[in-house]
């Protein structure tokens, strides 16, 4: 049931990121991302002080944003 939830929450992510991007590339970046974010929520839950549980978080949400955006003007520029 965990793997087939991954695998679509892994669906979304990767339908997100810029177009011609090499495949091996799409999928490294798109676990990435769903590894940092599930890590994020896991450690921003396991710590006992609001502002870094807060801080955790948003470092992570900010983090998976900018990579699509990085990975997709990498593409453009070649």
């Amino acid at each position: 049931m965990l793997t087939e939830r991954l695998l679509i929450f892994r669906k979304m992510i990767e339908a997100r990121l810029p177009p011609g991007l090499p495949e091996a590339e799409r999928d490294s970046l798109t676990l990435a991302i769903l590894a940092q974010l599930i890590g994020g929520l896991m450690l921003s839950r396991a710590v006992d002080d609001r502002t870094l549980s807060d801080a955790i978080l948003k470092a992570c949400r900010q983090q998976a944003m900018r990579a699509p955006s990085a990975a997709g003007a990498d593409d453009k520029n070649k």
